[in-house]
C-alpha cells in the first residue's frame, strides 16, 4: 500500500481526521459537562429528601422520648401509690392480727393474709409490666437515636 502522508490528499484526510477528532472531543466535553449538571442536581434531590426524612425522624424521636418520660412518670406514680397502699394494708392487717390475737379467731387473719398477698402479686404484676413498657421505649429511642446519627453522618457527605 502506498504512503499518501506526504501527498495533498493524505494532507487533506489528516486534516479531515483532525476535525473530525476535534468534534469528537468537543461532543465528549459537552456529554460530561451535562452528566456533571444532572449528577449535581440528583444529589440535590437526594440531599432534600434526606433533610426530609431526617426531620420525620427526629419528630418520632421526640414522641418516642416524650412517651417514654409519660410512662416512667405513670411508673413512678403507680409504684408510689401501690406502695401507699401496701403499707396501709400491711398495718390494717398487724393491728387486725393482734386484736384478732386477743380474741382468737385465727380464720379472719389468714382471709386478711391471703388479700395482702393477692394485692401484692397484683402490685408485682403492675410493676413488671410497667418496667417491660419502659424498656421497649428505651430500647426504641436506641434504636432511633442511632438512625438519627446514621443520618446526620450521611447528611454531612459532600
Amino acid at each position: 500500500m502506498p504512503n499518501i502522508s506526504g501527498t495533498a490528499a493524505g494532507s487533506e484526510l489528516n486534516k479531515g481526521l483532525m476535525e473530525q477528532a476535534r468534534q469528537h472531543r468537543q461532543e465528549l466535553r459537552q456529554l460530561e459537562e451535562e452528566m456533571e449538571e444532572k449528577m449535581w442536581a440528583k444529589k440535590a434531590e437526594a440531599r432534600k429528601e434526606l433533610e426530609v426524612e431526617t426531620q420525620k425522624l427526629r419528630a418520632e424521636i421526640a414522641g418516642v422520648k416524650e412517651q417514654s418520660q409519660q410512662l416512667a412518670s405513670e411508673y413512678g406514680e403507680e409504684k408510689a401509690w401501690l406502695e401507699r397502699r401496701l403499707e396501709r394494708v400491711a398495718e390494717a392487717a398487724r393491728i387486725e392480727g393482734k386484736g384478732l390475737k386477743e380474741k382468737g379467731p385465727a380464720q379472719n387473719m389468714t382471709k386478711r393474709r391471703g388479700r395482702v398477698e393477692g394485692e401484692r402479686a397484683e402490685w408485682e404484676r403492675a410493676r413488671a409490666e410497667y418496667k417491660a413498657q419502659v424498656q421497649s421505649l428505651q430500647q426504641r429511642l436506641t434504636n432511633v437515636s442511632g438512625l438519627e446519627n446514621i443520618m446526620q453522618q450521611m447528611s454531612a457527605r459532600p
